[in-house]
């Protein structure tokens, strides 16, 4: 009876290291950045948000409901993802909160934006 359960629970953790390496092998590939490593942020339009890592690594998070000015420069940010990791592609669970009325915006895109070394300065 014992054997049966030990052998039960073997089976349970070769599953779930299975499971973590399926993880982390779909994982790779992708272009992601941990939120804690995010140093700044701008508005680009109503529903967009460009968040910088690096002068080589930035990002676009697309929102599904408008951010109707309630960002700005002067607001802190906070970007909630599972895991603290954020990768290219739905957003699925990530969310960014902040503005003065505290609100939360759900993110249905995150796109990798062109270094600032590649984009066009103004004439």
């Amino acid at each position: 009876m014992i054997r049966n359960g030990l052998i039960a629970i073997a089976g349970a953790l070769a599953l779930s290291a299975c499971a973590s390496a399926t993880a982390q092998q779909s994982a790779e590939g992708r272009d992601c950045f941990y939120t804690r490593s995010v140093r700044g942020y701008e508005v680009v339009d109503d529903r967009t948000i460009l968040v910088r890592i690096s002068d080589q690594q930035r990002y676009h998070l697309t929102t599904l409901t408008p951010i109707e000015q309630s960002l700005d420069y002067s607001s802190l940010i906070v970007i909630n993802a599972p895991g603290g990791f954020v990768c290219t592609g739905g957003g699925s669970g990530v969310e960014i909160l902040g503005g003065r009325d505290r609100r939360s915006f759900f993110v249905n895109s995150v796109t990798r934006a062109p270094a600032e070394a590649d984009t066009p300065n103004g004439s």
